[in-house]
């Protein structure tokens, strides 16, 4: 998943804060994406480093630039066991295997 953003309408409503909130938001949503994603038992993978451009080229972006992104996939072991249990069960938070504590 690739998170893009477009900067000129949060620019000019917020001035230099609009940066700002943008970042902001854009953290919020993959925070979301990656608590999504434990709870269905996959594994992710945050990528804040990338080349821009390329990656702007690639996805055929315009006005947007790339601000996050995701590589999303299935955990697994040497032998395709599962590494880690969703963070959240039906009976609320799950402990990892082999740690101690609540998730």
């Amino acid at each position: 998943m690739v998170v893009t953003a477009r900067f000129e309408v949060p620019l000019a409503r917020y001035g230099d804060r609009g940066h700002r909130y943008v970042l902001l938001e854009a953290g919020h949503l993959v925070q979301d994406f990656n608590l999504a994603s434990r709870a269905l038992g996959l594994a992710n993978l945050d990528l804040g480093g990338f080349l821009d451009q390329q990656l702007s080229e690639s996805l055929g972006l315009m006005e947007e630039v790339p601000r996050y992104a995701v590589a999303l996939g299935q955990p697994s072991g040497p032998d395709g066991e599962h590494l880690r249990e969703p963070a959240l069960g039906p009976g609320g938070p799950v402990t990892p295997r082999g740690h101690g504590g609540t998730a």
